[in-house]
């Protein structure tokens, strides 16, 4: 024992021993002399004044404090031995050796390893010989996560004496399962430290499928699409090659040769599937295939393998809804061959509309005909979006007849600008825009500055400047000029930049002669229009005479390549000084580049067709004409189809594509169909009718019909909008995965089972346990074998029987224990400082400082105020018999009694 202290709670109450002290001496001494110097009369005041003394230090809170060598020191050492530590487990050894050996005489320690899982590897002891080798000999936990968590929860479980303990994490910090932070918190307050031992990862080469990403919108069952990969490395500088091999529902689909170079590497990866139902699909990347010789450096063979998969599930039910009665029967009557449909109409009972979510999630798909916001009964709109954005319900809008405004003229009933911009929700439902527009075009003047041309040079560069004044500022402009080769005298400016334009026009004049090559002048003008995309149109006005050094077949091949990348060609042919130029040879090719041909045999009209070639007037509301829609946009709706044949409608409403919109098929200018998402829907929209009005030729066509089926096809959901009606959502943390489920009806029992799709998978599990918490709301479950499962949410009502299956899908494909690369070591390290910042402990550089911060000694504490108590009612006592009793010696009283006896 050692600083033995008195301490007091309210040592200003000492001070009353004086004025104590005083009153019992005061009328002591008055007393005469002989009275208080009596044996009797001193003892009593004496008793009486140490009473009075021990009853004031009992007042003021007296306690004794004492220090006593401290003997309950306890540290546990908490080892990661997790695979993402695998290359510095010597490091991590090594220091907890160093703290082994610097453990004083007295203290505890012990060691747990953890991964994915823990071990007590060595219980708490004070021997410290054989203490490292048993924690070597001892069996590490599965490393494929680092559930730190868990292990720190444990962990705090071991300790005798939780305020003398201190847990040392000894790990690289990468965290995969838990959340190590919100663990602390509850295990500091009992009194435990924690310290933190960083142990770097090392930067080890490795190769990792990071992604698998499938267009959703591109996925046609029997038609091939594509899979982006994204592949990172770190393993190689220049590019090495490996085998990337594709599994279907666990058979060899096939396997390519990629070349693997160091950082991201994007890979798509083109398939098609032949059958319906549910495919796995698992991408895995061999980096030792031994027809390469040395193989590519990897650290974890386990994150070369990636999953994901696709459900073709058949889909037949489409409610129709049109405006008037047999509005929709042609296309009902095309769908019908493979669908199950059910129309209604406004004109007979808005009532059999769909009232609630669980009616409309009957269907899989909406389909309006020629119906508009006004049409729709109250609350269908908001209906329809919930049914779309949150459920991922298909909707395709169609056009039909149109309406008559006050003054007599024709304005389209279903896409009506004012209509749409009345709604909440249904004007962002559309992929298109109902306003008022004026296309931006990008133009290429391409001039012939031949010898032969001498003498109609001025009369083209007047015409060249004249194109200016039929454009807008948000218009481009560029010029090529030409003769035995091709010179870009001005690249592809916004119009706004005139003076610059009228500049290089000017110029071109200058300079006539040599031969006539069009080849190069029209592949060249092409390849500069086709790097423009914010435009509607880019076109091609080529000012010759007509007789290019080249034959016709030369210069085809491009025209057509320019048409394919949506560049159209008008040609102006002048009248030379050598006469008419090759005619036939210049309407075929401003035929093939779908533009106009102009014969000029007079000054002035070049400057005046330019103009007319030049100024778009603003899209229509509506516009009877006949046309044929082109192809613009790639899409799923073309498969089977030879685009060549689409058949020619009579007329269209003008729209806008909206921004991020799918634009496949196109008249001049204008959307024909356009589509997007909304939400997790999709959403098409048909710029005419399909009733037969302005679509006779189109429907009634066997390619019209395969456009139609295609495009209701594509606009049909990925999973059963039914099983959405109640809400779920569906997290995964590494191994631990949580669906919250709500929405389901007053009274439900929801249920959710997991079982293992992937055929490899059945052998290791059986049902799956799942946890529930939070008045069954709240479910949990683990996986961590990597593979295809599948989640059944159910809802019961009272009796028990199933009202409401959901299911959901999930594909687990590595832990993050082995994500080398979006799981970086600087995240590790901060949680490692966070770690001894939260715990009251320190980040630990020398292994002897895991106990610098130890206390040596214990301070004990001693409350002596009972036993004074009793003292001081003892002396009361004493003082009380010594006042009414003479006081004799024990000897004095043998004396007198030996006396008395004689």
């Amino acid at each position: 024992m050692s600083n033995f202290q008195i301490t007091y709670n309210y040592p200003w109450l000492l001070l009353l021993i004086i004025p104590a002290v005083l009153l019992a001496l005061i009328p002591y001494f008055r007393l005469e002399k002989k009275y208080r110097r009596t044996r009797n009369r001193i003892i009593s005041i004496t008793l009486h004044i140490t009473a009075m003394v021990i009853a004031i230090n009992l007042l003021a809170g007296i306690g004794f404090s004492y220090e006593v060598p401290n003997e309950e020191n306890e540290v546990i050492l908490l080892v990661d031995v997790s695979d993402s530590g695998e290359g510095n487990s010597e490091e991590k050894d090594e220091f907890v050796r160093s703290v082994i050996d610097v453990c004083g005489e007295g203290c505890k320690i012990g060691i747990v390893k953890f991964g994915n899982g823990h071990n007590y590897a060595v219980k708490l002891t004070t021997d410290k010989n054989g203490v490292f080798e048993k924690y070597t000999a001892s069996e590490n936990p599965s490393g494929s996560a680092t559930a730190l968590a868990d292990a720190l929860k444990y962990t705090a479980t071991l300790f005798e004496h939780k305020e003398t303990s201190k847990i040392v994490v000894v790990s690289d910090g990468i965290e995969t399962d838990g959340d190590a932070l919100i663990a602390l918190h509850e295990i500091v307050s009992e009194g435990t430290a924690v310290d933190t031992a960083l142990i770097k990862k090392q930067n080890e080469a490795d190769i990792q499928i990071v992604s698998a990403v499938i267009k959703e919108n591109e996925i046609v069952l029997g038609e091939s699409f594509t899979v982006d990969l994204l592949i990172k490395s770190n393993s190689t500088e220049s590019e090495e090659a490996a085998v990337l091999r594709l599994y279907d529902n666990g058979e060899l689909y096939g396997e390519n040769v990629v070349g693997i170079k160091n950082g991201d590497n994007e890979i798509s990866v083109s398939l098609s599937i032949q059958d319906s139902g549910m495919h796995e699909l698992a991408f895995e990347l061999v980096t030792d295939y031994e027809l390469f010789g040395e193989p590519l450096a990897d650290a974890s063979a386990e994150n070369n393998t990636y999953r994901t998969y696709v459900n073709f599930e058949e889909f037949e039910n489409i409610l129709l809804i049109e405006r008037y009665e047999g509005e929709g029967a042609k296309l009902k009557e095309i769908l019908s061959e493979t669908k199950r449909v059910t129309d209604i109409s406004v004109e007979d009972d808005v009532s059999q509309f769909p009232k609630d979510i669980t009616e409309i999630a009957e269907y899989e798909q909406v389909i309006l005909v020629n119906i508009a916001y006004s049409d729709m009964p109250q609350g269908f709109e908001a209906l329809l979006h919930e049914y779309v954005y949150n459920l991922g319900g298909g909707l395709f809008t169609v056009g039909g007849e149109c309406d008559y405004d006050s003054n007599n003229k024709i304005v389209p009933h279903a896409y009506n600008k004012e209509d749409i911009e009345k709604s909440k929700y249904f004007k962002d439902m559309l992929p298109v825009k109902a306003e008022n527009y004026t296309p931006p075009i990008a133009v290429m003047l391409v001039v012939d500055t031949s010898t032969s041309m001498e003498g109609m040079l001025d009369e083209a560069t007047e015409g060249a400047l004249a194109c200016l004044d039929a454009l807008h500022d948000r218009d481009y402009c560029g010029m090529f000029s030409f003769s035995s080769v091709s010179n870009e005298r001005l690249s592809v400016l916004p119009v706004s930049q005139r003076e610059t334009i009228k500049e290089a026009i000017k110029n071109v004049a200058n300079e006539p002669g040599g031969s006539t090559n069009f080849h190069n002048a029209i592949m060249k003008a092409g390849h500069a229009l086709s790097v423009i995309n914010n435009v509607e149109k880019k076109h091609i006005i080529l000012i010759t005479d007509g007789k290019p050094t080249d034959g016709y077949n030369a210069y085809k091949e491009d025209i057509e390549n320019n048409f394919n990348r949506g560049i159209t060609m008008s040609i102006m042919m002048t009248v030379g000084k050598d006469g008419v130029g090759n005619e036939a040879d210049m309407k075929s090719a401003a035929d093939a580049g779908h533009g106009n041909f102009y014969k000029i045999t007079d000054s002035g009209s070049i400057s005046d067709n330019i103009y007319n070639e030049l100024t778009v007037k603003a899209i229509p509301e509506v516009k009877y004409e006949k046309f044929t829609p082109a192809v613009k946009d790639k899409s799923s709706i073309f498969s089977g189809i030879d685009v060549k044949t689409i058949p020619q409608l009579s007329g269209f409403f003008g729209t806008v594509a909206k921004k991020g919109a799918t634009v496949p098929l196109v008249g001049e200018y204008v959307p024909i169909y356009a589509t997007h998402k909304y939400g997790r829907g999709t959403v098409g929209s048909f710029m005419s009718d399909l009733g037969g009005e302005w679509s006779g030729e189109f429907v009634e066509s066997v390619v019209g019909q395969a456009l139609i089926t295609n495009i209701v096809e594509s606009i049909f959901p990925h999973e059963d909008v039914r099983a959405d009606s109640v809400k779920y959502e569906l997290k995964s943390d590494n191994y631990l995965n949580w669906i919250n489920v709500h929405g389901a009806p007053e009274g439900h029992i929801v249920s959710v089972e997991v079982n293992p799709v992937s055929p490899h998978l059945q052998h290791l599990y059986g049902e799956i346990d799942v946890m529930v918490a939070e008045n069954n709301r709240r479910f949990t479950f683990s996986v961590t074998e990597p593979g295809l499962y599948k989640i059944m949410i159910t809802s019961s009502d009272e009796a028990g029987s199933q009202i409401i299956e959901i299911p959901v899908y999930k594909t687990f494909s590595y832990s993050r224990e082995y994500d080398n690369f979006t799981v970086t070591p600087e995240e590790g390290e901060r949680l490692m400082a966070d770690l001894a910042k939260t715990g009251g402990g320190i980040e630990v550089e020398d292994p002897a400082g895991v106990f610098s911060s130890l206390e040596e000694t214990l301070t004990q504490r001693y409350d002596p105020r009972l036993i004074l108590i009793i003292a001081a009612i003892i002396l009361v006592l004493l003082d009380i018999a010594v006042r009414k009793f003479k006081f004799k010696w024990l000897h004095e009283i043998f004396e007198e009694r030996r006396k008395e006896k004689q």
